[in-house]
């Protein structure tokens, strides 16, 4: 892939090929961003259970995502040089990759707006794109 014009965020609790995100979707100048970090499952509670369906569930979702030719940049937890958190894996990504927007459908919690919103990239101008707000709480607004 040669430049990057936009790189799709899907959140683990977003997997869904038809999401507003996906609309215009081209695998020649386009990429889609998943990762699976420690952070996610414990700064709430989370059941090994609940953790194992979550990242069988995501891990599901990339290799269709995969088998539909769509360019995936992918960080499994027990990656070498994985960051532990959504926001400064984001951040590395966005540092490696350069894309010219980010695009993501809203999350739907607190926690993971707040770890990926706005990350500032150095050496790069990237621009967020929400594709679809699915909340009325002012405290995102």
């Amino acid at each position: 892939m040669a430049e990057l014009r936009s790189l799709i965020v899907v959140l683990g609790d977003q997997l869904d090929p038809d999401a507003a995100a996906f609309d215009g979707f081209d695998a020649a100048v386009d990429g889609v961003w998943m990762a699976e970090v420690a952070g996610e499952s414990t700064h709430v509670w989370s059941s090994k259970a609940r953790t194992v369906m979550f990242l069988a569930a995501m891990r599901h979702f990339a290799l269709a995502l995969q088998a539909a030719g769509r360019p995936l940049h992918y960080t499994r937890l027990d990656a070498p040089g994985n960051c532990g958190s959504l926001g400064a894996q984001l951040q590395a990504d966005i540092m490696r990759l350069k894309p010219a927007r980010l695009v993501m459908t809203f999350p739907g919690g607190a926690g993971a707006y707040c770890s990926v919103s706005r990350p500032k990239p150095r050496s790069t101008a990237c621009r967020w794109t929400s594709a679809r707000i699915a909340t009325s709480s002012p405290a995102f607004a």
